[in-house]
C-alpha cells in the first residue's frame, strides 16, 4: 500500500466525523456554537471543493478565526436563520455593505458570501426538520 492510499482512511473518516458534527446544529443564538459548527460545515465542504470555491473556503476559515471578521458573519447567520425567506435585494445590498471590509482584502465578493451563507443555513435547517 502506498502513503497515498494509507491517508484515504483517515480522510474517510474524518469525513465521517465531520458529518457526525454537523447533523447537530447549535441554537443560532449560541455564537461559539455556531462558529464551531460552521467550522465543521466548512471543513466537510473541503472534502467536495472546486478550485473555484478555495477561496471561498479560505476566506470562511480565516473569518471564523477571528473574532472582528466573524461578528458579521454571525450576524448575517443570524438573519438568514431566523427569516424564512431569502434575503430581498435591499436587504442583501445593506448586508454586503457591512461584509465588504472583511470581505475585501480577500478578494470575495460579499454577495457571495451572502449565498453561500443563505445555501448554509438552509442545509441547517433542512437538518433540524429531521
Amino acid at each position: 500500500m502506498t502513503a497515498t492510499n494509507t491517508s484515504i482512511p483517515a480522510r474517510i473518516v474524518e469525513a465521517i466525523r465531520i458529518v457526525r458534527d454537523v447533523a447537530i446544529v447549535p441554537h443560532h443564538g449560541d455564537k461559539d456554537a455556531t462558529r464551531e459548527w460552521l467550522r465543521n460545515v466548512t471543513g466537510l465542504a473541503s472534502y467536495i471543493e472546486t478550485p473555484a470555491d478555495e477561496d471561498m473556503m479560505s476566506f470562511l476559515g480565516r473569518v471564523l478565526s477571528n473574532n472582528y471578521s466573524f461578528d458579521p458573519i454571525y450576524r448575517l447567520w443570524i438573519a438568514v436563520m431566523t427569516a424564512d425567506r431569502p434575503l430581498t435585494a435591499g436587504e442583501a445590498a445593506l448586508v454586503a455593505q457591512r461584509l465588504r471590509p472583511a470581505t475585501e482584502q480577500y478578494g470575495i465578493d460579499p454577495l457571495a458570501v451572502i449565498e453561500v451563507m443563505e445555501a448554509i443555513a438552509g442545509l441547517a435547517k433542512l437538518i433540524r426538520e429531521q
